[in-house]
């Protein structure tokens, strides 16, 4: 893992879907590695007052998880549309489509291996003020979840805010002309490229009930997993349905829809991420490998080595001993 640092910048090269999260601080958020093979990836952080900018990027697809601090918000961007990325119930097939991310969302997102990801971070309460102040019909009271608008700027922004995340470039003259601080110079540009976009993907457009339905049954599915590997219990399909109250078909369903993987699939992606996560990070010197693989259920070593460097690119011996160095 590289990083170049400086004032209010930061660029880090990734082995480990995991250091994106960490490289996150002001977000509560997790990282699934769901694509097979050694990752690699990317995560570049600026600060500009007001706003902050991220731009990420992985070859591996990854299932992420997170809640929004209170007052915060996000305006959100993926290098090119991909019918399998996933934003909450949204497909993000669209080039033109920006994602406003509002305080205390807990979000879902599934963003394919080579798409990258653009978003900025503000607090609510300044981008909302700047939008009322443009007079905005429908903006008078609280916006809650996550928002999708089209906008035929949205391709000049992110090239704008990729240069400003990766330290390549500032604000357009015209907006530093204006005698604004940077940051509040964007974010107030932000709120005007809202306030003219259109809202896509209402609530009562065709499949979106349906998808919304098979998101909160991922969801469910997903924190009963992992409460289980919490103890160290591996849960079965019996258990899952049983437990998040869905028929078998419907669990299917469900995950081949958000996921374009099976129940049984990713419950064991899970316990792959979860036996990773532990070797990074051993509690002593004298763990080893199948303490670890034990736990969350792998009683076949030698499947569980196979399946484990068919994931991630390497012998789990391999991880613990760097860690361990």
């Amino acid at each position: 893992m590289g990083k170049d640092i400086h004032a209010g910048f930061e660029s880090i090269a990734t082995d480990d879907s995991s250091v994106h999260a960490q490289a996150q601080a002001w977000l509560q958020v997790e990282y699934s590695q769901i694509d097979a093979g050694q990752f690699s990836g990317s995560i570049a952080r600026r600060e500009l007052g007001p706003v902050t900018t991220f731009l990420e990027y992985q070859n591996k697809s990854v299932h992420k998880r997170a809640q929004v601090p209170s007052n915060r918000c996000t305006i959100s961007m993926i290098d090119h549309g991909h019918d399998a990325a996933r934003f909450m119930r949204h497909t993000m097939e669209d080039d033109n489509q920006i994602y406003l991310m509002h305080a205390n969302t807990d979000c879902d997102l599934v963003i394919p291996g080579g798409v990258s990801t653009c978003y900025v971070v503000m607090e609510e309460s300044e981008l909302m003020g700047s939008i009322r102040a443009l007079g905005a019909e429908g903006w008078d009271t609280d916006v809650t979840g996550l928002q999708v608008f089209k906008s035929g700027k949205s391709r000049q922004l992110l090239e704008q805010l990729t240069g400003i995340a990766l330290h390549q470039t500032q604000l357009t003259d015209s907006a530093q002309n204006q005698g604004a601080e940077p940051g509040k110079a964007l974010l107030h540009q932000l709120a005007l490229i809202v306030h003219n976009a259109s809202l896509a993907g209402a609530d009562g457009a065709p499949g979106q009930q349906l998808r919304q339905r098979r998101l909160e049954v991922v969801r469910r599915t997903r924190d009963y997993i992992l409460s289980c590997l919490d103890q160290h219990v591996s849960p079965s399909v019996v258990d899952i349905c049983n437990n998040v109250g869905v028929g078998a078909r419907v669990l299917q369903y469900s995950f081949n829809d958000y996921l374009q993987i099976t129940p049984v699939a990713y419950l064991r992606i899970l316990r792959l991420n979860k036996v990773r996560q532990q070797l990074m990070a051993p509690a002593h010197k004298e763990l080893t490998v199948t303490d670890i693989a034990t736990r969350f259920g792998f009683l076949h070593l030698s499947n569980f080595a196979r399946d484990y460097a068919s994931l991630f690119g390497e012998r789990p011996s391999a991880t613990l001993q760097r860690a361990m160095r």
